[in-house]
């Protein structure tokens, strides 16, 4: 059973070589991401319908504090934890620019993270 499992999982991860099969699991995915965002009582509007990502002004604030928590309990590492920083705060400007107006980070934390002279 466990290898079965094991199989099933590697065949998920790289059974990309059709394309029709993998439109239809990214489609099947963000239909189920919508699902739990709908039952989770997120407003239709505040999700994403091409990926099924909820992009709540909740959720923003979730997303923030997990980056603040993460630079208060094991420090931010501009070459380990930055691109994904970056990432994260472009994808969150580009679909709600609204809620974006500063770094995630509290300032000590901004200064903490740039580039060491």
């Amino acid at each position: 059973m466990r290898t079965r499992a094991r199989l099933l999982l590697l065949s998920f991860a790289t059974g990309r070589e059709d394309p029709v099969a993998e439109a239809d699991r990214c489609t099947s995915t963000a239909d189920a991401r919508i699902g739990l965002c709908l039952a989770a009582g997120v407003d239709i509007k505040d999700i994403d319908p091409a990926l099924g990502f909820d992009y709540s002004a909740a959720s923003y604030e979730r997303v923030r504090a997990s980056w603040r928590n993460l630079a208060r309990v094991h420090g931010f590492s501009h070459f380990h934890d930055g691109p994904a920083y970056e990432a994260a705060i472009a994808r969150w400007r580009a679909r709600r620019p609204d809620l974006v107006v500063d770094g995630w980070l509290g300032p000590e934390e901004e200064w903490a993270r740039r580039d060491p002279v």
